[in-house]
């Protein structure tokens, strides 16, 4: 009895042993993963801050690579990620994050010399995206997500004289009741773009862009996967 008491501590500073020495790069992987999943792009990051005994992840220095055939590398410089996660849900390998704040400093869209954009190669913004979700979806829940954008840079290079446009959007609301992946992405792309002037990929389902916009993403998002309400954060909130 004695012995397989032993046996189980030793295998429990085992595992805690390793998760806090591979903690890093065991996080990189999941969400390196679960990002590529979900937009089809790769994502890097260049630091995380994560605690065994403490539900909060941060995450430094992300990038979201553009496909191949653009110019600029980068399609979104996110320079901070904080996560707030449900540990219990965790152990029922159930994702719930409490909070997710996203600080995004400048999303770069692209027409090339062909006339593609890189919006077009989001999964979100094709038309097999569906079925793809439906083969292999996401499945969290965000109960509270803060988004913060600064700018968005929209370069065309479809024409002999390159045009390069910067909008400072300097959005930051908060939605909640956040679904899976898909919903969070587009909130993202869509929150982002809005104040602007970026033409949208034609399979992106929204049709031109409108002031009734908001409306129609709300509806769209409120009867697919998973509704999400938005709201201004509260001035005493960082």
């Amino acid at each position: 009895m004695i012995k397989k008491l032993v046996y189980v501590v030793i295998t429990i500073l085992m595992v805690f042993l390793v998760l806090y020495v591979f903690k890093e790069t065991i996080i990189k992987t999941i969400v390196g993963k679960e990002a590529e999943q979900i937009t089809g792009l790769k994502l890097h990051m260049s630091e995380i801050e994560a605690e065994i005994t403490k539900p909060v992840i941060e995450m430094k220095k992300l990038k979201l690579y553009n496909p191949k055939g653009f110019k600029d590398r980068v399609m979104i410089d996110i320079p901070e990620v904080y996560i707030d996660y449900d540990l219990k849900a965790l152990l029922k390998k159930k994702v719930y994050l409490n909070e997710l704040v996203v600080t995004i400093k400048e999303f770069t869209v692209i027409k090339n010399a062909d006339g593609e954009m890189n919006l077009g190669f989001l999964k979100i913004t094709r038309e097999d995206a569906s079925e793809e979700a439906s083969v292999k979806p996401v499945i969290f829940n965000v109960n509270k997500l803060r988004l913060k954008v600064e700018k968005v840079v929209y370069k065309d290079y479809s024409s002999e004289e390159a045009k390069i446009t910067e909008f400072n959007v300097g959005v930051d609301e908060v939605y909640r009741d956040i679904a899976n992946g898909t919903v969070l992405a587009r909130i993202i792309v869509e929150k982002s773009l809005e104040k602007t002037s970026v033409p949208w990929p034609e399979t992106f389902g929204l049709g031109p862009k409108t002031e009734q916009k908001k409306e129609i993403v709300l509806k769209r998002a409120s009867s697919g996967a998973g509704a999400w309400n938005v709201e201004q954060p509260a001035e005493a909130e960082n």
